[in-house]
């Protein structure tokens, strides 16, 4: 089985935003926005490992990205089922992520499922303590087998993701092909003994 895949641009479908903390970022797809924003930087100085490239709904500018405080919706689509099984939030509340963090599952068989409230702040982890909003950064476990879609969405508030964790499906061998396949075998057996 493949490893997990939690980079943001390998699955990604649209943004606003895609901004980086890293001192030596440069390019187009990375901004200095812990610089810009404050509260999106990571790091030694906020109790936590430096996040690199992060996702955000960008209500500034290409030149000075800031996380936009209204809130939308981040989309992922994959183009095969995938297991999800965590996501990294920055910049969040335990009160924002208990009243303003929404996500909807579509699966494979069409079925749309909800989770919000008290069931995502239930598997959420603070991993620096010490912060309460500005700068924190959550990793959020989940179990969400057959996923061809996530939409996560920051109702009115402004927040960041730093990564999205998911593996290919397993796709279960129907029991009945190994018994077809053996009561073949033991057909073709007979046959050349009479």
């Amino acid at each position: 089985m493949d490893a997990p895949q939690d980079h943001l641009r390998c699955l990604v479908t649209s943004f606003g935003g895609y901004a980086d903390h890293s001192s030596s970022a440069q390019g187009r797809d990375s901004c200095p926005t812990g610089q810009q924003d404050s509260d999106l930087a990571t790091g030694a100085p906020y109790n936590s490992e430096n996040e690199g490239p992060i996702l955000i709904l960008n209500g500034g500018t290409d030149a000075a990205p800031n996380d936009d405080y209204n809130g939308s919706t981040f989309c992922f689509s994959f183009a095969e089922t995938v297991d999800f099984t965590a996501t990294r939030i920055i910049d969040l509340s335990a009160e924002n992520i208990k009243n303003n963090l929404q996500f909807d599952f579509t699966l494979a068989n069409g079925k749309t499922t909800s989770f919000a409230g008290n069931g995502v702040l239930s598997i959420a982890t603070l991993l620096n303590p010490n912060m309460t909003e500005n700068n924190t950064v959550w990793d959020l476990a989940f179990e969400m087998s057959d996923l061809r879609k996530l939409d996560l969405t920051l109702q009115n508030i402004s927040g960041a993701i730093g990564a999205v964790s998911y593996s290919p499906a397993v796709v279960p061998v129907p029991l009945t092909l190994p018994l077809l396949g053996a009561g073949l075998g033991m057909l073709r057996r007979r046959a050349r003994l009479l």
